[in-house]
């Protein structure tokens, strides 16, 4: 469960706090999204497997263009809380489950 200092046991396993947030738009560059769909563009297209005055979803299964949609989240987020991780480490569970 949820506690302000997790130590493993089955009502203290893991805490959360507001870290910050980047937002779909902001990542597709989308800074009006009413405009944006009043001009007739799509973020993603399914047939096209393209955006229509987007680029940002292209191409979407492909490996190599996810890999560069998560490092542009990973570049906003730190563009817009330079203070904080841009990742986080795992934390070993030390938890006796036996």
């Amino acid at each position: 469960g949820n506690c302000d200092a997790p130590n493993g046991t089955s009502t203290c396993t893991w805490h959360a706090q507001f870290a910050g947030e980047v937002f779909l738009d902001e990542l597709a560059g989308i800074t009006d999204h009413a405009t944006f769909c009043t001009n007739g563009n799509y973020e993603f297209d399914l047939e096209t497997d393209a955006g229509i005055g987007n680029d940002f979803w292209n191409d979407k299964l492909s490996a190599a263009d996810c890999d560069n949609r998560m490092k542009r989240v990973y570049q906003l987020f730190e563009e817009k809380y330079p203070s904080m991780p841009h990742a986080l480490n795992r934390h070993p569970c030390d938890a006796d489950v036996s």
